[in-house]
């Protein structure tokens, strides 16, 4: 680009400008049905509040992948295994399944039976099996939960069969298996 525009494209009077940092030169984005318009630096400038979003604050405790030796597998493992779209159960047998007493503020507080951001709560044990809370009552010390995720079966479909399209008799024939495994189950 021309430094003096009098001198003309003289290799002494070129500079070169990053497409960065073209002023003029506008970038459309449209995030979720809303259209913004950035220069290329504002797009740049955005790129380390990018690269961040999503990571945990520093200092602030996150909650890890559950494990075997996690205090509530008893009861993860025994909601796993149902398949009732609504359970009910009092206080006294959830502790039963969970082998072990209900926190003492369980009774009186809902925000324990919910899941947390910053720990593995009890919660977990019946939303990582699909399951959420539909009706709690602290005074008569019952939980309803409702099965809210379809396929928490723990079948794991094949990437293949998920994402791209597959011949019409491969189609036929898994159909075909799925009516055959209903049948045979009752499902």
């Amino acid at each position: 680009m021309p430094v003096d525009l009098e001198q003309g494209p003289l290799v002494s009077n070129l500079a070169y400008i990053h497409t960065a940092c073209h002023a003029n030169k506008l970038q459309v984005r449209e995030v979720l049905g809303d259209v913004t318009v950035y220069s290329p630096r504002e797009l740049l400038e955005a790129v380390p509040e990018v690269e961040t979003a999503g990571l945990p604050e520093p200092n602030r405790k996150t909650k890890g992948p559950i494990g075997a030796g996690w205090i509530h597998m008893p009861l993860k493992q025994w909601f796993a295994k149902q398949t009732a779209a609504s359970i009910t159960l009092t206080f006294a047998e959830l502790e039963k399944i969970d082998h072990r007493p209900l926190a003492p503020s369980a009774r009186n507080s809902r925000a324990n039976w919910y899941t947390r951001p910053d720990k593995n709560a009890m919660a977990e044990a019946w939303v990582t099996e699909g399951y959420k809370i539909l009706r709690l009552s602290l005074e008569k010390e019952k939980v309803t939960f409702h099965r809210v995720l379809e396929g928490a079966s723990h079948v794991k479909l094949p990437g293949w069969l998920k994402e791209g399209k597959i011949p019409d008799g491969a189609a036929a024939e898994i159909e075909g298996f799925l009516a055959y495994i209903k049948g045979k189950y009752g499902l």
